[in-house]
């Protein structure tokens, strides 16, 4: 049977650090909590190598006792709570007091603090144990480096990523914190370089703008909302200027910033019916409420909390925003709550009916009264009528004829003028509208798909074009369903990849500079090089923004945020190798590129994605991994019709 032993407390710590510290961004927040907490007006953020090799965080709070310096490093050693009753109403960052010791556990830190009255101090402590506690001279305020993060823990240091990847999640945080707390004036100094400084004269305004720059912040709209003893207040974007994904909602409780998924529904909600599928609004959002009905004490990282009257907070904030959007439509929104029950009754107030609604409210219809009809004296022929109405069919016939089609391996993609030969042949039944439009086609020189050589024969009919998706064609006794996007997908993925289909990139005469998250701008940034292949040329601005210098062509006219967002969407957080970014990055260009599902393609066009599928085996899924087509033999359908057994 196992011995059951008691931990050293070198382990304890161990295992302590492993709870409150993951990355340079984990130490950064409890250091940065601890200067908020100690009343500091400036806080000063320098770290090298992503926060690796040195993370120093400076601020002219109150300090700490010289007597005091040593046990601030003891575990559960805390000034923020004495007893029991503490923990129901916790109004500072940190207070459970593990930080400081779970940061020294893992690396070499140092410590200069001072009151402002008599000598300072200066602790060292290395692996958790104090090498140093001496006298020294210093500022009021306190400065602790944190350097060789991870150094006797090697199995954590190497899950950590790129240095660029750390910087962008020290830089996340000192945003969020500067955000939370407008009153003080944060700067972040990476590598020696200034990334991040805020004026801290108490406005959020002012600090949005520090960090996101004039045109970002220009399209915030405010919201200062009250609902009982719960209020919201900050800014939220407006629904034309919604982003591609989440990294720019942001909510704190209290002045702490916080994960909620129930913050999250009630913004979006706000939203609902005012933004196109996929587009997710931006926010900052405090929530104030009495300490007593939130608990942030749940999770080691205090990122999660837990709250007493979810209700009553869901609405404050759905109302909040729904005030701040009813200037969109000139009018206001009621501040009593529709979900609360009426004493009688009755119809919903028109105000609250003009924002929380799409369309008009329900009424009732009688029947409409009579009204005489003149009728011609000489009737329109019925073949005059039939004729001035278009008929549309549902399988629209193109063209008919067989084709001949055959792979050429590396075949390039041509996109101009691009001629094939089409046999005389034509069925017998021909609709006179479609063979019109094959006339007019005739001379369109803009096929957006590979042309390739005649060799090996391989003849096929199309019949149309189905739902402006699909392209129906038969191949001997074969009837084939061919999904025309995903098709030109794959065909455009396969030239991108080969090097044949290189996308020709078009550049700004005015380059737009684009405000992003810090973990998207760093992860953009990384990725650079990839994304140059690609067409998108991308450069560093400074602070939150990129200039972007060319794009695609076929992302001429697009808004450069969006395709940034969907550039950074495409990437995700968990790409780590060059090959694999390089792989999305020429997914979402082939995809971006491909003809679009609905779209009206011509002749030439369906021709040419057939001719290749049928053709090429490289063709038979998209890069995502989707069929491109689906076939039913001619046994397979007349079965279907009872015609045999």
């Amino acid at each position: 049977m196992p011995t059951i032993n008691k931990l050293s407390k070198h382990m304890a710590n161990l295992i302590a650090a492993g709870e409150v510290v993951e990355r340079p961004a984990s130490a950064a927040k409890e250091l940065i909590e601890n200067s908020i907490d100690a009343g500091a007006s400036r806080i000063t953020v320098e770290i090298k190598d992503g926060g690796i090799s040195l993370l120093r965080v400076t601020d002219d709070g109150c300090g700490i006792e010289p007597e005091q310096a040593e046990t601030a490093f003891q575990r559960y050693a805390t000034s923020k709570i004495s007893k029991e009753e503490d923990l129901f109403g916790i109004g500072t960052m940190g207070f459970r007091g593990e930080a400081l010791a779970a940061i020294a556990a893992v690396s070499r830190t140092t410590m200069l603090t001072s009151t402002g009255e008599g000598e300072g101090r200066a602790v060292s402590v290395e692996g958790g144990v104090v090498t140093e506690n001496t006298e020294a001279g210093c500022p009021k305020g306190t400065t602790i480096a944190v350097r060789d993060l991870f150094y006797n823990t090697p199995a954590r240091h190497k899950f950590l990523k790129k240095d660029s990847s750390e910087a962008a999640a020290v830089q996340n945080v000192c945003t969020r914190a500067a955000i939370a707390h407008p009153e003080i004036a944060f700067r972040l100094i990476r590598d020696g370089e200034t990334v991040l400084s805020t004026s801290g004269d108490g406005e959020l305004f002012s600090a949005l703008y520090c960090i996101y720059g004039r045109e970002f912040s220009s399209g915030l709209m405010k919201v200062d909302y009250t609902l009982e003893e719960c209020s919201v207040r900050g800014y939220v974007c407006r629904p034309d200027a919604a982003r591609k994904n989440r990294s720019l909602q942001m909510f704190f409780v209290n002045s702490r910033p916080i994960k909620s998924l129930m913050l999250q529904s009630s913004l979006e909600e706000a939203f609902r019916q005012r933004m196109v599928s996929g587009r997710y609004p931006v926010c900052f959002l405090n929530i104030e409420m009495p300490l007593s009905l939130v608990d942030v004490n749940v999770h080691p990282t205090k990122n999660e909390v837990k709250f007493s009257g979810e209700k009553r907070i869901f609405e404050t904030v759905y109302y909040g925003i729904k005030s701040a959007l009813s200037v969109l439509d000139g009018a206001p929104v009621s501040e009593k709550p529709v979900s609360e029950p009426e004493p009688e009754p009755e119809p919903e107030p028109k105000a609250v009916q003009t924002v929380l609604t799409a369309v008009p409210p329900r009424r009732e219809y009688t029947s409409p009264t009579p009204v005489a009809v003149k009728v011609p004296e000489k009737p329109e022929p019925r073949e005059e009528i039939f004729n001035s109405v278009p008929v549309v069919p549902r399988v629209v016939p193109v063209f008919g004829g067989r084709f001949s089609a055959t792979a050429v391996p590396g075949a390039e993609l041509l996109r101009d003028s691009a001629v094939f030969e089409r046999d005389t042949e034509v069925p017998e039944k021909t609709v006179p509208e479609a063979e019109e439009q094959i006339h007019k086609n005739d001379n369109i020189s803009d096929a957006r798909c590979d042309i390739i050589e005649p060799s090996d024969t391989v003849e096929f009919n199309i019949l149309g074009e189905l739902f402006g998706v699909y392209i129906v064609c038969q191949r001997g006794d074969e009837l084939l369903l061919i999904d025309k996007h995903a098709a030109h997908e794959r065909i455009r993925y396969n030239a991108l990849i080969s090097g044949d289909g290189a996308p020709s990139s078009q550049g700004f005469l005015d380059p737009p500079v684009v405000a992003l998250d810090a973990a998207d701008k760093a992860l953009i940034l990384e990725c650079a090089e990839d994304a140059r292949d690609a067409g998108f040329e991308i450069e560093d601005f400074g602070g939150s923004s990129v200039i972007l210098r060319s794009v695609p062509e076929e992302y001429v006219g697009a808004d450069p945020e969006e395709a940034l967002g969907e550039l950074a969407a495409c990437l995700g957080s968990g790409v780590r190798s060059v090959g694999e970014r390089r792989d999305r990055i020429m997914k979402m260009v082939a995809c971006k590129t491909a003809v679009r599902s609905g779209d009206k393609s011509d002749e030439r066009e369906l021709f040419a994605i057939a001719q290749r599928v049928l053709t090429d085996p490289d063709v038979r899924t998209c890069p995502h991994g989707r069929p491109v087509m689906v076939s039913m033999t001619r046994t397979e359908i007349e079965k279907r019709f009872s015609r045999i057994v």
